[in-house]
């Protein structure tokens, strides 16, 4: 074996005769590097485009959360939440109903999701950390006071001290519905915007509207239901509260954290990131086919010292070996440049933004200004083992060549 890696070695740095030999040679180590940095490149911005986003949905999302199993409402959700109280007492605990409505405000309307929340939610929520006009507060008087998202805002075109009003219209849930009067199938309150928040979030910033709790309650005919039961444990006692809480819970009832409770958007992240990588790992075998031609013409090259080795009593498998070994180097010398390539692109990246991203939309542009990246150094070592595994069949198949 050391003999066939010196010998490879050898032919790898040794000036061929014809120097379309070492034209092709280097466009087969360049095309495999390309791959590589490319997939350590994008892999690395999904990485940082998740990481983002579960920055940003932290704003809004509680670190632990009660959801029922089925249903819309937890029954009896203020019991819920003394049992838990008791259980953690030095935990945050506040309850969240949530409503599909109408709202409209002057000859603007839209829909939106009534977010109703107790006011120590703004505290344990930080909502003053992303608040970027008025107030934040709210109220359950008539009229009283709400918070809307960016979107929200720019829809109904209100914003807080312009005096306008906000009307908050959602269907009656209890008692017949008259079809002579359409408009008692609902039932309405008035609020003003008190402050506008963004988060950053599509999701939040297009139509959510957060009320008092104990305002929607009464327009939706409920007492003591919530959608949720939101939980902020101290610091660095997520899972352990979570083991708590899960072993008290009712029947019916589910606690999940932040990753569970957007557990279908990071899935979909998580899929079209390792789609894409299937999809560059193709392309790594395509770039990795200029290495068989490579090894026909370096074979051609090498014919006369081909016989010289046979002549003095090598073997066919040391000359397969030999080619082999050639093959996969140029397949390992290119990978690892695309290594070292990519890692560099991402360092460049992470720490001075040089390639910008901006955005257009009605919610406003990013707080970022350029790509997110997150470098893994398990998708590296993932991405290298890819490089290995292709390199060896293709330097394989290409010294089977010499048996021809």
């Amino acid at each position: 074996m050391r003999l066939k890696f010196l010998i490879a070695l050898r032919y790898l740095f040794s000036p061929k005769r014809h120097n379309a030999v070492n034209v092709i040679s280097m466009i087969s180590v360049a095309g495999v590097a390309v791959a590589t940095a490319a997939m350590i490149v994008v892999l690395s911005v999904f990485n940082g485009f998740s990481d983002l986003a579960m920055k940003q949905l932290s704003r809004i999302d509680p670190p632990l959360a009660v959801f029922p199993d089925s249903g819309k409402v937890i029954l009896r959700a203020d019991s819920v939440a003394g049992t838990i109280a008791r259980m953690v007492p030095d935990a945050g605990i506040t309850q969240v109903l949530t409503e599909q409505a109408l709202a409209s405000s002057g000859d603007r309307q839209m829909t939106v999701r009534a977010m109703g929340v107790d006011p120590e939610f703004l505290i344990m929520s930080d909502m003053a950390a992303i608040t970027i006009d008025g107030a934040t507060y709210i109220d359950g008087a008539s009229p009283g006071y709400a918070m809307s998202s960016v979107g929200v805002a720019l829809g109904l075109d209100v914003r807080p001290g312009d005096g306008s009003s906000v009307m908050l219209y959602v269907p009656r849930r209890v008692g017949k519905i008259s079809t002579a009067m359409p408009e008692s199938s609902f039932r309405s309150d008035t609020m003003l915007v008190a402050g506008v928040w963004q988060v950053e979030q599509e999701a939040y910033d297009s139509d959510v509207l957060i009320v008092d709790i104990d305002m929607l309650r009464q327009l939706l005919d409920y007492e003591t239901e919530a959608s949720a039961i939101y939980i902020y444990p101290p610091n660095g006692e997520i899972e352990a509260v979570k083991k708590s809480i899960s072993s008290v819970l009712p029947a019916g009832l589910t606690v999940k954290n932040r990753l569970e409770q957007q557990a279908e958007s990071f899935r979909m992240i998580s899929i079209e990131k390792w789609i894409t990588f299937l999809m560059l790992a193709f392309i790594l075998v395509i770039a990795s086919f200029n290495i068989i031609s490579t090894m026909s013409m370096l074979i051609i090259e090498k014919q006369d010292n081909t016989f010289t080795l046979m002549a003095v009593g090598g073997s066919k498998s040391l000359i397969r070996g030999i080619y082999a070994i050639e093959g996969w180097l140029i397949s390992i010398g290119g990978g690892i440049a695309g290594l070292l390539l990519g890692i560099g692109l991402c360092m460049l990246q992470e720490h001075y933004g040089l390639i910008g991203l901006s955005t257009s939309s009605m919610t406003g542009s990013l707080a970022i200004d350029s790509y997110p990246v997150a470098l893994q150094w398990g998708d590296v070592a993932m991405v290298g083992a890819a490089i290995f595994i292709v390199g060896a069949v293709t330097a394989v198949v290409a010294s089977l060549r010499n048996d021809s």
